[in-house]
Order: structure tokens, then sequence, then C-alpha cells
């Protein structure tokens, strides 16, 4: 297991690991900024707490339905 980064991030191949999705995929997605990832020397490192990925069952709905833009109310 990789040290951890001190942002919260995971390395890409455990975040995939944990979200069940292949490393390829989640690389794309951080690439698309779909997921919260960002690179430290050339390696990719993923935010699971709060990411969109992450199944939450403590409220209803998808997470996307639950936000707004700046300015909306």
């Amino acid at each position: 297991m990789d040290t951890p980064d001190p942002r919260g991030g995971v390395p890409l191949h455990e975040a995939a690991e944990i979200l069940g999705v292949t490393v390829e995929l989640l690389r794309k997605r951080a690439q698309r900024k779909t997921v919260p990832a960002y690179k430290v020397d050339g390696r990719w490192y993923v935010v699971l707490e709060g990411s969109p990925t992450v199944q939450d069952t403590t409220s209803p709905g998808p997470v996307q339905d639950r936000m707004t833009s700046p300015g909306q109310d």
C-alpha cells in the first residue's frame, strides 16, 4: 500500500479497487474531471470522500440532483 497523500487522495489503482472499477475507467474519469482527482509527480490520486462515484446511502436520489449551480436557489 502506498503512503497516503496529505490532501486526502489515494493512488489511482487503490481507488479503482475500492470503487470496483478498472484503473483505465477511473483514469479517464480523472482526466475528464468527472471524479475529484489530482496529479502529483505524474501519478493520479483520487479523493474518495464526497465523490459522486461513491454510493451515498444517507440521502435519497443521485448526488447531482442535490447540487445547484452558483446563483441558483
